[in-house]
């Protein structure tokens, strides 16, 4: 009898079992493999107490209020990266210091907070500056993208912001307005907008900045220009600058240098262009002065051919599409052995999941153009995206031209990216 009841019990055990491991786990907790978001977090807003950036001073009519510092994000954050990844730093003006307190993170209001120590306060006539390094992360591990374009890019991606005082006991304001470029306003030569292309090998570089105050001993650093595709630095020289004070501008003009014909080049403006209160150059036209990376400005340009006509690099035209078979061509003759299976992709998806295909080139001298045939080997029927290479050349060596700006070869503007129905 004893052996029956344990033979009984052991079945109930191993039914027991049996059922526990069938019930379903429950989703979130065992089992099942949790997927981040990968969205990007971004700084919304800086502002103060009063909900604008102008910092209240310590010495006003009421020294008791405090002023704060409020950054909003889009997202809720990591607390120990942001703080780690947060400063306040002075960048002009009276003071030589920040007043002393803390920052603070409230996952409530998802915003980042500094509370100035009893006793201190912000100096007149100064400007400070809100850095948040991209190595602030949100609850995901995803990285700040402090220049919102929606790619992790490192210290590119570090956030800036300017916050100032305005005068006090007499002290007249500091000069916050960094030095602004924007194209076709301040390049007056060589300007590709402006001349429609039409660079002389003996060409000027010609800036205007309309304000009197450019640091003269900060322009010889400031202007680099290159061959763009070989990389070659042209030595451009001293150059003569004038500064016309009642009309409130600034002339820089290089010349005396010699180009190639028909080629690219790149002027770089970088930061080392400042005003004479220390604001250097602001590329990107947000009133801030920030690092090299985000307000250098590059302009490319093409010179002229030797008959003095303007170079005309090759373009994508136009395609077709059969089923299976995909035609595309240029609006020129192209030299075909730069059109091969490195410089010419498909994919189902944008830039992803490579798709095989086969190739023939076709070049129609009556119409003067090139077509490429594209036989898919699978997705033989759906949609796909079509990329062409910056690369490939016509038959007088010039590059692919896809912005439409008539300078063939820049990267990554000229890699034509096409979707095919």
């Amino acid at each position: 009898m004893r052996k029956l009841v344990l033979i009984n019990m052991s079945i109930a055990l191993v039914f027991l079992s049996c059922k526990r491991k069938s019930l379903p786990i429950e989703p979130g907790i065992l089992g099942e493999e949790v997927i981040k978001e990968n969205r990007l977090p971004t700084v919304t807003s800086v502002v103060t107490l009063d909900g604008d950036r102008v910092l209240e001073d310590f010495d006003t009519l009421n020294p008791n209020v405090q002023d704060i510092i409020f950054i909003y994000f889009s997202e809720p954050m990591d607390e120990k990266s942001l703080l780690a990844s947060i400063e306040l730093k002075v960048v002009g003006g009276r003071s030589t210091e920040v007043p002393n307190g803390t920052w603070n993170y409230e996952k409530t209001s998802n915003r980042a907070v500094y509370i100035l120590s009893q006793n201190f306060g912000f100096t007149d006539s100064t400007k400070y500056e809100v850095i948040i390094k991209s190595t602030a992360k949100d609850l995901s591990g995803n990285p700040l993208d402090g220049n919102r374009n929606g790619y992790a890019e490192g210290s590119l991606d570090d956030y800036h912001n300017t916050l100032w005082t305005r005068r006090g006991n007499l002290v007249p304001d500091p000069d916050y307005r960094p030095p602004s470029f924007r194209i076709p306003a301040n390049l007056i030569s060589p300007n590709p907008l402006r001349l429609g292309g039409l660079i002389g090998i003996n060409d000027s570089i010609h800036v205007r900045f309309y304000v009197n105050d450019i640091d003269r001993n900060s322009v010889n650093g400031a202007f680099e220009l290159y061959e763009y595709e070989s990389g070659l630095k042209i030595n451009i020289g001293n150059p003569r600058v004038t500064i016309d004070s009642p009309l409130n501008r600034t002339d820089i003009i290089f010349s005396g240098f010699s180009l190639n014909y028909s080629k690219v080049y790149k002027l770089i403006i970088n930061t080392n262009l400042k005003d004479i209160a220390g604001n250097s150059l602001d590329g990107n036209n947000n009133g801030i002065s920030e690092k090299n990376e985000i307000d250098r400005v590059q302009i490319f340009f093409a010179t002229v051919t030797q008959s003095l006509t303007r170079t005309d690099y090759p373009s994508y035209l136009n395609s077709s599409r059969s089923e299976n078979l995909i035609v595309f061509w240029f609006d020129e003759l192209m030299d075909t052995s730069t059109i091969n299976y490195n410089t010419v992709k498909v994919f189902r998806n944008y830039l992803q999941d490579a798709v095989p295909f086969n190739m023939k080139k076709i070049q129609h001298h009556g119409e003067k153009r090139t077509y490429i045939e594209l036989t898919l080997i699978s997705n033989k029927s759906n949609p796909v995206w079509l990329w062409i290479n910056k690369n490939v050349k016509d038959l007088d060596g010039l590059k692919l031209d896809s912005n439409g700006d008539n300078i063939g070869g820049v990267e990554p503007v000229d890699n034509k990216i096409v979707n095919i129905p």
